[in-house]
């Protein structure tokens, strides 16, 4: 998988498409739920994909969502530490919702693939390992 990046890119759309062998295979939107986003219709009825954003004092910010607060504190609270039974707390939390989303994925899609991607934090694999335990997933 490779990022390419649209220098010409006005928006903060999460749009993305994925190519095999040079090879249209899908299209859909990236969703980041660290930060809090929209969807917007516009004439013409596409869709796209925008993280919210407020100014304050002259700079652009942007919110987290209520799990990507936890993300937020499990990947920065290092000095001190987040309380590993915290963490643990979050990941389960984290984990838990996914799992009911998976479980709906396969019991509705001919081949459902879920996919995520890799941090050097680890937390998405953490949550990936914790789904395919509990549902018996092939890794």
């Amino acid at each position: 998988m490779s990022y390419l990046e649209d220098k010409n890119r006005k928006t903060s759309n999460l749009y993305c498409e994925i190519y095999y062998n040079n090879i249209l295979i899908s299209k859909g939107i990236v969703l980041d739920f660290y930060k809090e986003f929209e969807n917007i219709v516009d004439f013409f009825g596409n869709i796209s994909t925008h993280i919210l954003t407020f100014e304050w004092q002259d700079k652009l910010y942007t919110k987290n969502t209520y799990f990507g607060q936890k993300i937020f504190e499990i990947k920065n609270f290092i000095n001190p530490p987040l309380d590993l039974k915290k963490r643990k707390n979050y990941l389960d939390e984290i984990t838990s919702i996914f799992d009911f989303y998976v479980k709906n994925l396969i019991q509705n899609s001919i081949t459902p693939i879920v996919s995520y991607i890799p941090s050097s934090s680890k937390i998405p694999d953490d949550i990936a390992y914790q789904i395919a335990n509990i549902l018996s997933i092939k890794k």
